[in-house]
């Protein structure tokens, strides 16, 4: 769930696809605009190429359906602040593969599975007992960001303020 640019890490998704054509991938989200989109060109002929394994389904109205449709959630983005997308993977319980940088790090610590090279990546998308284990630990992870849980922190907050 991502735009289709270099930055969210593309062109790893599609080298990845190509070298597990038994698993299935698909990118939901479009270019953010349109043929004006870095590396537009580029892209969409590296997209011409990929395996029947891969689909680009563009804009989805029901977001939910595609993370419930899902057997896990491989983001290879390369900078990030705090990607929402992961929090809505992890709360419909799936296993979240990203890449290693300090923005993930930071924010989800051992929620989620990391890689640093797309290699990495590929064996852990392979290793069924592990996602099993962290999809598992992935709705537990996203409690601390219920709504309920944050408003009480701010009351909280706002009591110890005004004394």
């Amino acid at each position: 769930v991502a735009q289709q640019t270099p930055r969210k890490g593309i062109y790893d998704f599609l080298s990845l696809s190509h070298k597990h054509p038994d698993i299935r991938f698909i990118w939901v989200g479009g270019f953010p605009y349109g043929r004006f989109s870095q590396d537009h060109s580029r892209i969409e002929e590296k997209k011409s190429q990929a395996g029947r394994n891969v689909l680009f389904t563009g804009f989805v109205d029901d977001i939910a359906s595609a993370y419930c449709g899902a057997d896990l959630f491989f983001f290879p983005s390369y900078a990030e602040g705090l990607p929402i997308v992961i929090l809505e993977a992890l709360a419909t319980g799936l296993a979240v593969v990203a890449r290693r940088i300090p923005e993930f790090t930071g924010n989800f610590g051992d929620a989620i599975l990391y890689f640093d090279r797309i290699e990495e990546a590929g064996m852990l998308l392979e290793n069924q007992d592990l996602l099993r284990r962290h999809a598992a630990l992935s709705r537990p992870f996203t409690e601390g960001f219920d709504i309920r849980t944050i408003a009480n922190r701010h009351v909280d907050l706002y009591r110890k303020l005004a004394g």
